[in-house]
């Protein structure tokens, strides 16, 4: 079956359309014509393998890595990295005309290294001594032995891992591209970033890319400026928190996971802290903060966090987000309680792959 790729959708597959019906394809570009094999069908759409490129779009590479489309990470290997980037701002602009009702400028994309830019990973070992990746939509665990987008120090903690047959088991690992922190040796890290140091857990969740992540916290300041009082909502172990402080007399920090609500106590100095879910806190408090930041889960804000936002009127919203498509449908929200879009960038955290990092200024009037 023959079908031409119209673009790319969330999630990085290519969409296409027999008789009008939308087919998703992994592994291919817009404009090319491609033969696929119908692989599932719904009654509003279909999914398909890529048999075989009939025209390539030129803006097709031959992707690097060995393991590309049997490893579940780096599937967007085979597009070149200006276009990576040029579907991604387009992605997000859709995104939020489609899911936020709002027509925006095409964002501009902060990017870095295409390759060696993870300093962070997690490696699975089953019970046939197999240690890698696990596959795409799976469970089986990917042999591997050089990945291309580690930082070099992981790639090299990847090949003193034991191969050893027996119990299951993962392994977690850090770096900021001298020193290695590994799960069971280190469980605490501590990392110089800008003009401080950040403590988090290795269990917990930090950014793994290091060459993006000081531009990310410095926009951030920028956008949050100065003042009395900011929140930090979903704040973790209180990356942005502890930067906040030399700019705001008061920072509140609200994580629901104890362990990184203790290390953010040690990373936010004079902040004040609330263990629990946003949810929980909004119910019991009230503020009128000046700035509210906030960088929740892939879920996005739920409908009364929102509606708490709104009700308080801070002068600004700065929001960082892992899913543009949740961050549009929030915008929405936004716009209906006298809010404006003043800015909205892409950091490329992860090329070679869709996920997609935006960063948002909403401003009241």
């Amino acid at each position: 079956m023959v079908v031409t790729v119209e673009k790319l959708i969330s999630g990085g597959e290519g969409m296409g359309r027999i008789e009008g019906k939308p087919v998703f394809i992994p592994g291919v570009l817009p404009g090319e014509k491609v033969e696929i094999q119908i692989t599932e069908e719904k009654p509003g759409f279909s999914r398909g393998v890529l048999v075989n490129i009939l025209e390539a779009s030129p803006h097709r590479v031959a992707p690097p890595c060995p393991l590309t489309g049997t490893c579940g990470g780096c599937s967007w290997q085979h597009l070149d990295g200006d276009y990576q980037r040029q579907q991604k701002a387009l992605l997000v602009q859709e995104g939020f005309k489609r899911l936020g009702a709002q027509v925006i400028p095409l964002p501009q994309v902060i990017f870095g290294d295409l390759w060696h830019y993870r300093h962070r990973i997690q490696v699975h070992r089953d019970a046939e001594g197999v240690t890698g990746f696990k596959a795409a939509a799976s469970h089986k665990v990917v042999q591997v032995e050089f990945c291309p987008v580690l930082s070099p120090p992981l790639n090299g903690f990847l090949k003193s891992l034991p191969q050893s047959p027996g119990t299951s088991h993962r392994f977690l690992a850090f770096t900021d591209g001298k020193e290695v922190w590994a799960q069971g040796r280190d469980e605490e890290v501590s990392l110089r970033l800008l003009n401080k140091t950040i403590h988090f857990s290795l269990e917990g969740f930090f950014q793994s890319n290091l060459e993006l992540l000081p531009p990310l916290v410095n926009r951030v300041l920028e956008l949050c400026g100065t003042g009395e009082s900011v929140l930090d909502l979903y704040g973790g172990v209180g990356t942005f928190g502890t930067f906040l402080s030399d700019n705001f007399t008061q920072v509140t920090v609200v994580e629901e996971n104890k362990q990184a609500l203790a290390l953010a106590r040690k990373n936010v100095p004079r902040g004040q802290f609330f263990l629990g879910t946003v949810e929980e806190w909004i119910k019991t408090r009230m503020p009128r903060p000046q700035v509210v930041l906030v960088d929740p889960p892939r879920t996005g804000l739920s409908t009364s966090v929102r509606k708490a936002l709104i009700k308080m009127r801070p002068s600004k919203i700065v929001y960082v987000s892992c899913n543009p498509d949740t961050m549009a449908r929030d915008s929405k929200d936004f716009a209906a309680g006298g809010y404006h879009l003043k800015t909205l960038e892409i950091f490329d955290f992860y090329p070679q792959t869709p996920h997609i990092e935006a960063l948002g200024l909403w401003t009241l009037g």
